[in-house]
């Protein structure tokens, strides 16, 4: 296991800049990783329209840019919610588009790797202690 290193960077402009493993993440970034920390608050601010509307699971990797084995892996585990079959094609599955949106959210605000955790079990953002510390820390800094 590798040990992790966060270094605050105190403000030389008005972007401020959190160091993580020698990534560099600016307050903006922060502040989504945050938002994105309340799945159901983060749905319903930004994915309203899409909440109950379904997509294949086909068409949801096409939409949103990402590999099916995601979409699939992400219901399996229960992130995204199945709603029914298609009338056209009823060997297919409708997932709720929200949750896939959302899904697709976290996965490129969070640039995982192969095995690393990503959602807590009950689907919301999975942060790290000691980068959720660091990033409350940074946001209440004064700018």
């Amino acid at each position: 296991m590798t040990n992790k290193h966060y270094l605050l960077h105190p403000p030389r402009s008005s972007v401020r800049v959190v160091e993580i493993n020698e990534e560099k993440m600016t307050d903006e970034k922060a502040q989504s990783i945050l938002a994105l920390a309340k799945r159901d608050d983060y749905i319903k601010r930004h994915f309203k329209r899409l909440i109950g509307k379904g997509i294949t699971q086909n068409q949801a990797a096409e939409k949103y840019g990402v590999v099916q084995a995601n979409i699939r892996n992400w219901k399996r585990r229960g992130y995204i919610k199945s709603i029914g079959t298609p009338d056209d094609d009823p060997t297919a599955v409708l997932v709720d588009e929200a949750d896939v949106a959302y899904c697709v959210e976290a996965y490129k605000t969070m640039g995982t790797k192969p095995g690393q955790k990503l959602f807590n079990k009950d689907g919301s953002l999975y942060i790290p202690k000691d980068l959720g510390e660091l990033l409350f820390k940074q946001l209440l800094q004064p700018a």
